[in-house]
């Protein structure tokens, strides 16, 4: 019988020893958890942090700029918040780079018009934030948008363009450019 207890009693202390062990490697497991996720947050919080500083500086810039009166009267003003614009001006930008059949035209009509910043230029192209992303107007000699022209829904649509919505309250770019004596 004592033989019978002292197994026993081995036992006990084998399934003790390995509940311990398997509460341990929980332990463990939780605590690398919780540090891989104490990493994530922080890389979080510091990607927010970039984007508030990079939005506070845009919306300064922001607020430079639109200081003098030629700024002012080339502005996009749709109403939106400094801080919202800064944010649309930092998101993830594109590039779209298109033919023009004048430079000096593009110019009056995405930087006077559209109000659009100039960005850097040469003879033969020009490009322009607009609204956070790059444009490039390039010179292409002959060049006629007319002769691209394709059918959708009966009206004839340039090949290649682009759009955007302008139904922010207190819009004005749609008048602007119906005003401008461009035909879109």
């Amino acid at each position: 019988m004592e033989e019978a207890q002292v197994a026993a009693a081995a036992a006990a202390e084998i399934a003790m020893a390995q509940a311990m062990a398997q509460a341990m490697a929980q332990a463990e497991a939780e605590a690398e958890a919780d540090a891989l996720a104490a990493v994530a947050l922080a890389e979080v919080e510091e990607e927010h942090m970039v984007i508030k500083r990079r939005t506070a500086a845009a919306a300064e810039e922001e607020q430079a700029a639109s200081a003098s009166p030629a700024a002012a009267a080339a502005s996009f003003d749709v109403g939106r918040h400094p801080i919202e614009d800064a944010a649309l001006r930092t998101a993830n930008a594109m590039h779209f780079a298109f033919p023009v059949r004048d430079v000096d035209e593009a110019r009056r009509f995405y930087g006077q018009v559209l109000g659009c910043p100039e960005g850097r230029s040469a003879e033969t192209w020009v490009d322009f934030n607009f609204w956070g992303h790059q444009l490039v107007c390039h010179k292409v000699a002959g060049y006629d948008a007319r002769a691209t022209e394709n059918p959708v829904d009966g009206d004839p649509v340039p090949v290649p363009h682009f759009g955007g919505e302008d139904s922010g309250p207190g819009s004005r770019l749609g008048s602007r450019v119906k005003g401008s004596g461009f035909r879109v």
